[in-house]
């Protein structure tokens, strides 16, 4: 019987074959990150900037704000944020509140609406939704808490125009699709915040039209909250006029007239409960 132990198994030198294997896989795995980097780079809003042809053009549609329809549209109009004679803000909800800044091809979106294209050029275009109902858009709108001592806080508006208002989702303000008695319901998502005010202010708005419609405040929870809670209580001034409105813990939209005011002035909702837990609120604006 030999003592010498078993020499390790050593595998054999790869064939020529193999070889070419080995470097045709690394060629096509090079190519795909190449390939993927450029994508990238494409949709870049530095790869293409608008001319200054196109900054004109935009400025000739005398709009007041600038909805962009994504983060490179709106990262291409903030650098040309001095150039421009309208603020630029996020398009949050659809049909857009307003002239709409758009980069690639047009969402399918704009075969449903009545949106018209008024300027563009390679990847940029503008456009300009049908006349649009005068109520308050949440696009403009400042939002903020204020705690028991007065302190005010400004809640940070994020890329995709929600604003962050503590460090839990459900404190994030903004438009967002909630289930009322059954039914998806597009509304402004407005959680109370527990021993603070939450506030949002609309500049600008008429509660009384031309055609003597008048301004309606709509609240309602989340039909999945629904069930032993409390109230959630909605303020609503304009004008030195104040409103009061308390949706109750039941399904269903529950609407309260707002002040008559003819002229333009400063809208100001506040949403407060005595727990907000599971207060998943919501409010709209329609006129009757």
């Amino acid at each position: 019987m030999s003592d010498e132990l078993p020499k390790p198994h050593q595998s054999e030198p790869p064939t020529p074959m193999e070889r070419r294997t080995v470097f045709v896989l690394a060629g096509l795995i090079l190519a795909a990150i190449v390939s993927i980097s450029f994508f990238q780079l494409d949709r870049h809003p530095a790869f293409i900037d608008p001319t200054d042809e196109l900054i004109a053009q935009i400025n000739e549609a005398e709009s007041e704000l600038i909805f962009a329809n994504d983060p490179v549209a709106l990262a291409a109009a903030e650098r040309h944020g001095n150039e421009l004679h309208a603020d630029v803000v996020p398009a949050i909800g659809w049909p857009p509140d307003g002239t709409l800044f758009v980069f690639g091809a047009p969402p399918r979106d704009f075969e449903h609406t009545e949106i018209q294209r008024v300027a563009g050029e390679s990847v940029w275009s503008l456009w300009q939704p049908g006349e649009l109902a005068p109520i308050p858009r949440f696009a403009t709108a400042v939002v903020e808490t204020e705690a028991a001592d007065g302190t005010v806080e400004r809640c940070q508006r994020e890329a995709d125009g929600h604003h962050q208002c503590g460090d839990a989702s459900w404190t994030r303000v903004g438009q967002r699709r909630i289930t009322v008695d059954g039914d998806p319901s597009d509304c402004i998502w407005a959680h109370p915040i527990d021993n603070r005010i939450l506030r949002i202010t609309f500049s600008d708005v008429a509660t009384v039209t031309d055609d003597n419609e008048r301004l309606h405040l709509k609240t309602a929870l989340r039909d999945s909250a629904i069930g032993p809670g409390v109230p959630v209580e909605f303020t609503a001034r304009i004008a030195d006029q104040t409103t009061t409105h308390s949706n109750p813990d039941r399904t269903g939209w529950h609407t309260v007239e707002l002040p008559a005011v003819d002229e333009p002035n400063e809208l100001v909702i506040e949403v407060t409960a005595d727990n907000a837990g599971r207060r998943h609120a919501c409010f709209d604006f329609e006129l009757q």
